[in-house]
């Protein structure tokens, strides 16, 4: 990754889990950063609008969903993006996270403990995040 080229910045997320990949939405620049399953990556603009009607998805399968909002109306505007991730598995769920950047790449740690690192080349990998605060009580 290199070094560091800024120090980690909070960020409020939005995360949503499909069936080939995950999109986060970033509220600090309202970009939705779309991981795929097959270890590609790209940034989008989220060009919604709160209340926005988007158009008509169809029916999503039994214990599939269809995405709302920004990332529903990316998911809907993209075929491409739309074939590749195939339907939402799970809601949207805000967590915060934690971005900085590096001479690199990016890394993106979620609340989850899931720390995301995305290269300038397109791909990306995601690493649990095994840290434990010495200070911390036992839990």
């Amino acid at each position: 990754m290199g070094c560091a080229e800024a120090a980690e910045t909070a960020v409020q997320l939005v995360r949503q889990g499909f069936e080939h990949g995950l999109m986060l939405w970033r509220a600090d620049t309202r970009e939705i950063l779309a991981l795929r399953a097959d270890g590609r990556w790209s940034l989008h603009q989220d060009s919604y609008q709160e209340g926005e009607k988007l158009s008509e998805a169809g029916p999503a399968p039994q214990g599939k969903l269809v995405p709302e909002r920004g990332l529903g109306k990316l998911w809907r505007e993209q075929p491409d993006l739309r074939e590749g991730f195939g339907w939402a598995t799970v809601a949207e769920q805000p967590v915060p996270g934690g971005i900085q950047q590096f001479s690199g790449g990016t890394m993106l740690w979620t609340s989850d403990r899931v720390i995301y690192v995305l290269y300038p080349d397109g791909t990306w990998q995601g690493f649990a995040d095994t840290f434990v605060d010495p200070s911390a009580p036992p839990q």
